[in-house]
């Protein structure tokens, strides 16, 4: 079955290129339709930013992160 969501090698990062803060680096991930997924860390590991991302509200600083075969642009 063909994944639903993918992401392949996506990092955030906030600030200014080059002196801004990684919040998320290289995370590679593929869920399929129907499979559950928990994502588990500690505070300020960058979960609610991965699903933010995935959400449409913050765009990936690099990688590349698709829902159905599409990029993520938006909400």
């Amino acid at each position: 079955m063909k994944p639903t969501l993918v992401a392949d090698n996506v990092s955030l990062r906030y600030g200014p290129k080059g002196s801004g803060v990684t919040a998320i680096e290289s995370i590679s991930l593929d869920v399929k339709e129907g499979e559950f997924v928990t994502i588990v860390g500690p505070s300020g590991c960058g979960k609610s930013s991965f699903l933010s991302m995935v959400a449409g509200f913050v765009p990936v600083s690099s990688g590349r992160l698709t829902l159905d075969g599409k990029p993520i642009s938006g909400p």
